[in-house]
């Protein structure tokens, strides 16, 4: 971390209100695998381990950009996840390419200081990875208590002791619990992936058909709108893991059922793992979808 980023640090603000946790903010880098390392801030308020914020890429870098988070605490685990959900700003030039943020975070504390350090992976607007890393963050209190306390002529000390206890420790990932899965003998190899925006098409051969909806990972709060040729059979309908039953007609030679994103989640992409059970023909599929780009499965009969 530079000297611009530690001053930069020094004049972010700090507040905690009546028990909830407002405004705080992390700061550090972000270590791309393969590739370059950028400096990194978050400031979130916390209500009820709910986070939201902002994040910013590159501080006073000439690819600078301030991008909403949205993500989750688990006090049992000491694990924050956030996902960087829309542009608030930029200098980039990539423009629609840009790399989103999901980060999965371990806090611990060293020598008075909380520290946030875990893997991320970073997907394009259409969900297609495209990055992977480290990320390891500071909390900006903490340091500027520090500083605070000493006089200039130990700032320099206490700068490098920091940089050197972060360095310390590896960054491990932390581990990512599923909560729910797929019924036993079900190999997740024969799921099938139906990317946002794209159509999965499946023969059918009965008349009536039974889908079941429900979150299969990581329950994170996705909202999901269903239609059948356009006529919504499920709206606004928040994914747990509970399966939701649908018995619908297949009256015409080709039925399109479209999965809508209304809310995402605290973790990117709203994935919907669907049960479609026609006769004795049973499948699986997993169906991602943004909130914009809906994805599709189109039920043919012969």
């Amino acid at each position: 971390m530079n000297r611009l980023l530690l001053c930069f640090l020094l004049l972010l603000p700090v507040a905690i209100v009546h028990g909830q946790v407002t405004n705080v903010v992390f700061v550090g880098s972000v270590s791309v695998k393969g590739g370059d390392a950028f400096s990194y801030k978050i400031q979130v308020s916390d209500n009820n381990g709910v986070l939201t914020g902002y994040s910013v890429t590159d501080i006073m870098g000439v690819n600078e950009t301030k991008t909403l988070i949205k993500g989750t605490i688990n006090a049992n685990q000491k694990v924050l996840k956030f996902r960087e959900t829309k542009v608030v700003s930029t200098k980039s030039k990539a423009g629609s390419s840009l790399c989103f943020i999901q980060a999965s975070l371990k806090a611990s504390s060293k020598k008075g200081t909380t520290i946030l350090k875990g893997s991320f992976k970073g997907y394009t607007v259409d969900g297609a990875e495209c990055a992977s890393g480290t990320m390891m963050l500071v909390s900006a209190k903490d340091v500027m208590d520090k500083l605070m306390k000493s006089d200039l002529k130990a700032d320099t000390n206490i700068t490098k002791n920091m940089m050197k206890m972060m360095a310390e420790d590896p960054v491990v990932e932390p581990e990512e619990t599923i909560i729910y899965k797929t019924e036993a003998g079900v190999p997740e190899s024969s799921i099938i992936k139906v990317a946002p925006g794209s159509t999965k098409e499946l023969e059918c051969t009965t008349k009536t058909a039974k889908i079941e909806f429900w979150d299969a990972r990581t329950v994170d709060g996705d909202v999901i709108t269903v239609t059948q040729n356009g006529k919504p059979i499920l709206e606004k309908h928040t994914l747990t893991g509970t399966h939701k039953n649908l018995q619908i007609e297949l009256l015409a030679h080709q039925e399109t059922l479209e999965i809508t994103a209304v809310d995402e989640g605290s973790e990117p992409l709203s994935t919907t793992r669907v049960k479609i059970t026609m006769g004795n023909v049973v499948q699986y599929l997993d169906v991602s979808a943004t909130v914009g780009r809906p994805a599709r499965i189109v039920l043919k009969s012969k």
